[in-house]
């Protein structure tokens, strides 16, 4: 979800690797709800270029 929402269309690559990472690190915090992870992660991939 998190990908169509940037538009990435390829599964491999630097952003897929950072939007992974990202939604894994919230998972971690404590955050469960898949949507909620979705939508955070792009708005901070988008907040930090490569």
């Amino acid at each position: 979800m998190a990908r169509v929402a940037l538009g990435l269309n390829d599964h491999t690559g630097v952003a897929n690797e950072v939007i992974a990472k990202q939604i894994i690190e919230l998972a971690k915090s404590g955050e469960r709800n898949p949507d909620l992870l979705c939508e955070v992660a792009p708005k901070e991939f988008r907040l930090r270029p490569l």
